[in-house]
């Protein structure tokens, strides 16, 4: 009862056959075709494989970069709230700021961030020396608290 199927081999060449001739269409593709030597169905699909490996390393780096400097603050955070200490809570709020003020900067600017080189690593060096070496606390008392205080006092003055 099992019927002897028919091999993919045919089906294949037609399909690649059919989309050479697609590739051919497209004059650009031809004459790159011509001038190199080189199938024009070749130079469609290596550009596909080179346009999709751009994308992932984009949104890729930006993924990891974001779960490395998300996930393991995250969970101390978790152990900071669970603890009876508070100056790891304080620790824990001021990394939360320096993330957050990131992930507005990525949203407001994404598409010249997307231009910077190693943008996503310089984040993620970053987010990792705050989290890692008390650079949040650094970082608040050296910056974000003079700051704030700073701007505090002007909108105090300007009330007035």
């Amino acid at each position: 009862s099992s019927e002897p199927k028919e091999p993919l081999g045919p089906k294949i060449k037609a399909k690649l056959h059919e989309a050479q001739a697609a590739a051919d269409k497209v004059p650009q593709i031809r004459d790159l075709s011509q001038k190199t030597g080189v199938p024009s169905l070749a130079i469609v699909t290596v550009a596909a494989v080179l346009g999709l490996a751009g994308v992932i390393s984009v949104f890729g780096v930006r993924l990891i970069s974001t779960l490395v400097c998300f996930l393991p603050p995250a969970y101390s955070s978790f152990k900071a709230i669970e603890s009876d200490a508070t100056d790891d809570d304080t620790q824990w709020l001021t990394y939360w700021v320096m993330f957050s003020t990131f992930s507005l900067v990525e949203q407001a600017a994404d598409v010249l961030i997307s231009w910077l080189p190693y943008y996503y690593l310089t984040k993620t060096v970053f987010l990792q020396w705050s989290y890692n070496c008390a650079g949040a606390d650094w970082m608040y008392k050296n910056v974000i608290r003079p700051s704030f205080i700073q701007a505090e006092t002007v909108a105090q003055t300007k009330r007035r």
